[in-house]
């Protein structure tokens, strides 16, 4: 439980340091703008996004180029907003790349591996 909150704690000020220093880039400040019900949990499409976006730098949802995302446990809020604000290395990915329903599907494949919580 203790990697998971220092992780957490450690995605959120790397996301705001980069969202505050990129100018431009940021979504949101605010990760409650993204605390909503999930529109999809199509997690065989989740997959598919997760392949095309996340696998080169996540592979399994380990550690390669980016943090190793098993098991991190972050809310709906948390994930979406990492996503769409980027952060660190991570490219920011709007709306062109992944749409919302695509965005709700990966957060249902990921949830497949304790990288986010579902919630209600």
């Amino acid at each position: 439980m203790g990697k998971t909150l220092v992780l957490s704690l450690m995605v959120g000020m790397l996301a705001f340091a980069s969202a505050c220093s990129k100018g431009g880039t940021t979504t949101a400040l605010n990760v409650e703008d993204f605390d909503y019900p999930l529109a999809s949990r199509d997690a065989a499409a989740g997959e598919q996004v997760y392949e095309t976006f996340c696998e080169g730098c996540h592979p399994g949802g380990m550690e390669g180029d980016g943090p190793e995302i098993v098991g991190a446990m972050l809310t709906r809020a948390q994930m979406r907003w990492r996503v769409r604000n980027g952060g660190d290395d991570m490219p920011a990915f709007d709306e062109s790349k992944i749409s919302k329903t695509e965005l709700d599907d990966l957060l249902a494949f990921t949830a497949g591996f304790q990288a986010v919580s579902l919630g209600q």
